[in-house]
């Protein structure tokens, strides 16, 4: 799959190649068990629990943003810690 996506990309099929990491040999099954506790309970999701973000009014986005040349793509990355949690930053 890795190889075929990755063949693909070189002939500009997708704009981006896949790696291997160590999730890459697990079943969906050993995959879901593991991470589990990475997916939110859905039950307990209420508007008072959850984090809304609210843009400014007059904020200016870019129609397009290539992170290779800010220095923001990084090889594949477990972000998964000890207790199951992960963290994201974006600066």
């Amino acid at each position: 799959m890795i190889q075929d996506h990755n063949t693909q990309a070189d002939l500009g099929k997708h704009t981006y190649w896949l790696g291997m990491n160590h999730f890459g040999d697990l079943t969906n099954e050993e995959l879901n068990k593991r991470l589990h506790c990475l997916l939110p309970d859905s039950d307990n999701v209420t508007r008072d629990n959850m984090i809304m973000f609210k843009s400014s009014e007059n904020l200016q986005i870019p129609d397009s943003m290539d992170w290779r040349t800010k220095g923001g793509v990084t090889k594949v990355k477990d972000q998964v810690g000890p207790g199951g949690w992960f963290w994201a930053s974006m600066d």
